[in-house]
């Protein structure tokens, strides 16, 4: 899709409880930016989102013993290593992230993965200019 000088795809269908979800990648001259929304992993989800910028909506803190259909932290570490964004936003916590503190679970990432990743929080902005 196109509108003006910003193109935009989404790219595949996303696993999320029977309900049809689908993540966004937005095109701009000098900069891209994915967005993984709602879904439960699954293989090659990578492969759709490269952008510069890579916002992950990360429910779940870890795996429990039900399947719910939601990216983790270890999913989250996962794509963020494979692609290597210059900067990567979690997103979109349930009651597990937030009791695990977000901004510490997005040090930890920085850390592990070499990539700047920061917790998004209520009204951020982000320059993109910078």
């Amino acid at each position: 899709y196109k509108i003006g000088n910003i193109q935009f795809s989404t790219p595949v269908k996303h696993i999320h409880h029977g309900v049809e979800t689908y993540g966004l990648n937005i095109y701009g001259k000098n900069i891209s930016i994915s967005l993984i929304t709602d879904t439960a992993y699954f293989k090659n989800l990578e492969n759709y989102y490269k952008g510069d910028i890579l916002i992950l909506n990360v429910v779940r803190y870890s795996e429990n013993h039900k399947k719910i259909d939601h990216l983790t932290v270890k999913d989250a570490e996962k794509i963020i290593t494979i692609n290597k964004p210059k900067l990567a936003i979690l997103t979109h916590f349930g009651m597990t992230m937030v009791k695990a503190k977000p901004w510490e679970t997005a040090e930890k990432l920085s850390k592990k993965t070499g990539v700047k990743v920061i917790a998004a929080s209520d009204g951020m902005e982000i320059n993109l200019d910078q």
